[in-house]
């Protein structure tokens, strides 16, 4: 049984894009010659594809309710404490802001519901990077239905291609309607095609699928073209994927140690990168350096902070955490992967 690395470095890869992207974010006090350079964004979209893929690799043989409460271990606790974290830090420095935000808000972030936030414009939890979750967690629910059909690919994909269609069809503003019939999650389809498919890719396919992807990714960024997330950044994304998966199964990809251990956190650090970049930005902002070392300087802390505190809080809370739920003691290594054509061993991606 072998390792397929290159999922674990896209899921650290992924998590570091993120991080970035945040930390790019404008301030008062930071210069900032990216402000409107959104592409770190697509480590949400390498996060989708990298959930299908895995989601049809494991879950495939497993009892929905199983699969559910798999799910639910994997992702509800850390993400509840994470909220309860910045609540807790709002606490201390926007108290009077705080009174204003609806208890519905909060309520209805902790039970994935999409919903209108009171204080950002568009629908966003009250922990924003959260909104990718809404997503995940409504996957999960379609794969169930698939995994219970005992068709999981066939049934997923009518059901999400289903979803898109009627909101194509039939528009509305609500917030459910606007996030469950959104082209994005045909992203999580295109990652369990790449698992179904994937046998023994010629190293043709593999290099042309990489070029393919880096070159569409790089073309539409060039020309500004922004029609859908699922073209412009989603298919790149899927190619780039499937390219790397496909090398690493034809050779083995050696293991890099350091992004390895950001693959293995790259949940804990998506989810507290917010509170993470926060503490990074307030010690940041009085160190006496401007104009563009200062940018360059302070996504490296970002970046640094944001990935420690998440690897700590991986180390110490995560991951006892999933051998505390576990009603076997301990969990069963949500890595292993059963490929087609192979026994594998890959890293589960949710965040």
């Amino acid at each position: 049984m072998r390792n397929l690395q290159s999922v674990q470095c896209l899921r650290g890869i992924a998590a570091l894009l993120v991080v970035f992207h945040h930390a790019r974010n404008p301030q008062d006090w930071l210069y900032n010659p990216l402000e409107h350079f959104g592409l770190g964004q697509i480590g949400v979209d390498i996060f989708f594809v990298i959930s299908g893929f895995i989601m049809y690799s494991v879950g495939r043989k497993e009892q929905p309710a199983e699969f559910l409460r798999r799910r639910v271990v994997r992702v509800v606790p850390m993400y509840w404490i994470a909220t309860a974290v910045l609540f807790a830090v709002n606490v201390n420095t926007h108290f009077a802001k705080l009174l204003a935000i609806p208890v519905g808000h909060i309520l209805e972030s902790l039970l994935f519901i999409p919903h209108y936030s009171p204080d950002v414009p568009g629908i966003w939890p009250y922990l924003i990077p959260g909104w990718t979750l809404n997503y995940e967690m409504f996957f999960y629910g379609l794969f169930a239905v698939g995994i219970a059909s005992r068709r999981p690919l066939l049934v997923t994909a009518i059901c999400l291609f289903a979803f898109v269609a009627f909101g194509l069809v039939f528009e509305s503003t609500l917030a459910p309607w606007r996030t469950y019939t959104d082209p994005v999650i045909l992203e999580f389809l295109l990652g369990m095609l790449i698992a179904a498919t994937l046998q023994r890719p010629s190293l043709f396919a593999a290099v042309g699928l990489l070029c393919v992807g880096v070159a569409a990714l790089t073309t539409f960024e060039m020309l500004g073209l922004k029609s859908t997330r699922l073209l412009t950044w989603g298919l790149p994304c899927a190619c780039m994927v499937a390219g790397l998966v496909a090398l690493d199964i034809r050779n083995p990809i050696a293991k890099v140690p350091l992004l390895s251990a950001v693959g293995d956190a790259s949940y804990s650090i998506y989810l507290f990168q917010v509170v993470a970049l926060n503490v990074a930005s307030k010690i940041f902002a009085h160190v006496p350096v401007t104009g563009l070392p200062q940018f360059i300087l302070f996504i490296a802390f970002g970046l640094v902070v944001a990935t420690a505190a998440g690897y700590i809080v991986y180390r110490y809370v995560e991951k006892p955490l999933l051998r505390r739920f576990s009603t076997h003691g301990t969990p069963r290594d949500p890595r292993s992967a059963k490929l087609p054509g192979e026994t594998a061993r890959a890293i589960s991606p949710d965040r």
